[in-house]
């Protein structure tokens, strides 16, 4: 079947904080998926989760969701892209030109789906492209480009979920493994955490938890670690911490190497926190 026109209606938003906000205080959602470039945490009514960076969740019309908001301290950080999409937008995807019944799969109930490096650049070029494409001018021709580009990335984001799902034992046993390593550091930022003991302390081998790390959490363990204790340290000063104390209890050796991951990772130096 050909449609004689591009059906109405789809929007592809880059999420700062203000359109969080936004979010929250509107009453009416469409079928919509999150694209997170950032750690977000979100509220349903019977759940609160926190999303790490390059995850891509589903959130069908009828799942009421709230941002939290309080802990974004950038107002103008890219968290991620919104799609958000029409009834009759997505009926003519799935069932126009090729029969996709399976993109409707993708709004039955919420998902979400941890992607690699790889395939998020290509998302995240997709969205680009949908973005910029959508605050053209509205020719038909510039219409039918958006429609393609959505019917491209739903179709991927298909994909990607259906393979997620031919080995869900492997890979949630795989994800148990990440997120318990997670949370050892999270527990020992203050030891040294060299990555033979946590090697050791897993059994595999430092490049093995390596990979396997990045696939979840798209860090290294060595970066993971300086990211966390860096966060650590902007808390406990925030909270009046002396910088001298905080870099002791965040795990550096020494106050010259935190300054530098301090001021590299926030793009200011500790002292200057409180101006922030």
């Amino acid at each position: 079947m050909s449609l004689l026109s591009v059906p109405y209606r789809i929007k592809v938003t880059a999420l700062k904080k203000d359109n969080l906000l936004t979010y929250n205080r509107s009453l009416y959602h469409r079928q919509e998926m999150l694209f997170s470039q950032k750690a977000l945490e979100l509220q349903t009514p019977n759940q609160s989760l926190t999303l790490q960076s390059q995850q891509v969740v589903s959130l069908p019309a009828n799942i009421r969701v709230n941002f939290k908001t309080d802990k974004i301290d950038k107002d103008q950080e890219h968290l991620g892209f919104l799609l958000a999409i029409g009834d009759p937008y997505l009926e003519a995807v799935s069932d126009s030109f090729i029969a996709t019944p399976e993109i409707n799969q993708l709004f039955a109930k919420m998902q979400i789906l941890s992607v690699d490096r790889h395939d998020w650049k290509y998302l995240n070029q997709v969205l680009t492209e949908m973005n910029q494409t959508q605050s053209y001018a509205k020719t038909q021709l510039q219409q039918k480009r958006l429609f393609a580009l959505t019917c491209q990335l739903l179709v991927d984001c298909c994909h990607l979920f259906e393979q997620k799902h031919l080995h869900p034992h492997i890979r949630d046993q795989r994800y148990e493994l990440a997120t318990a390593i997670a949370q050892f550091i999270d527990s020992h930022l203050a030891e040294d955490l060299p990555l033979s003991l946590i090697s050791k302390r897993f059994a595999y081998s430092s490049s093995t938890l390596n990979r396997l790390f990045e696939e979840f959490y798209h860090s290294t363990l060595h970066q993971y670690i300086i990211n966390k204790r860096l966060d650590r340290a902007q808390e406990l000063i925030s909270q009046g911490e002396s910088i001298q104390n905080t870099w002791q209890k965040v795990g550096f050796n020494d106050y010259s190497s935190f300054y530098r991951a301090f001021k590299k990772h926030y793009h200011y130096p500790p002292h200057d926190l409180r101006k922030h």
